[in-house]
């Protein structure tokens, strides 16, 4: 997909060129760069990482200058952009104080150009995920509204789903779809027909309702197992 060809490319240029721009820092956790890293620790290089430290001014601020014009990231992962900005600011307080100003989560959202209930499905990612969960969503290959329903799972049954990656899950879904329009059923009937498959494909239940997410995420989003 785009967001795979993006990748390569940032690997090949910094390959060829180095590293133009350092990853940045704060408290142990990575602000801004995160496509640089997981490429440097692809090619094998060690990465130039820079601590954000006061004379950078605000880091919260910091962090929407350096988001908020970023149009090739998805829906998904700006408004984990904005959680991760309310997380730096007061933990999982309702503001988020920018500067001298006192900025709401809808006012968040409006920045980052995301709805309210994305930011807070983002949150639940972000503190009731396991990271893997949290990193599917940054790198694009899961929407936080599906990330966020995993998130209310026990841990290991987090692991579970991502054990399997998007793609297979996406063509497992493309499969059931197709199955059922050839046979022209629904209700009980297309019921049956994914429990088929599921069985065929050896899934487990978790992986099952993974497939079902990304069916649900579909246009015409046709009937399915609750």
């Amino acid at each position: 997909g785009q967001r795979s060809a993006l990748d390569r490319h940032l690997r090949a240029d910094i390959a060829a060129h180095g590293q133009r721009e350092p990853i940045l820092i704060l408290d142990g956790q990575v602000i801004d760069g995160r496509h640089r890293l997981r490429a440097c620790e692809q090619i094998g290089i060690e990465p130039v990482v820079r601590e954000v430290s006061a004379d950078d001014g605000d880091p919260i601020a910091l962090v929407v200058s350096l988001n908020l014009h970023r149009r090739h990231l998805t829906e998904s992962q700006r408004a984990l952009v904005g959680a991760q900005i309310a997380t730096l600011a007061h933990g999982t307080n309702q503001h988020l104080p920018i500067g001298n100003s006192s900025v709401t989560y809808g006012q968040a959202a409006t920045l980052l150009n995301v709805g309210k209930r994305s930011i807070s499905r983002a949150h639940d990612v972000l503190h009731h995920g396991v990271p893997e969960l949290t990193q599917a969503v940054q790198r694009g290959e899961m929407a936080v509204s599906t990330a966020a329903n995993l998130s209310r799972l026990p841990a290991d049954t987090q692991r579970e789903v991502l054990a399997k990656t998007p793609d297979e899950i996406r063509a497992i879904a493309r499969e059931v779809k197709a199955r059922i329009k050839e046979a022209g059923v629904c209700g009980p009937s297309a019921v049956k027909i994914f429990e088929q498959l599921a069985a065929d494909q050896n899934l487990s239940g978790i992986e099952q309702c993974a497939v079902v997410e990304v069916i649900k995420a579909e246009d015409s989003p046709l009937p399915t197992p609750s």
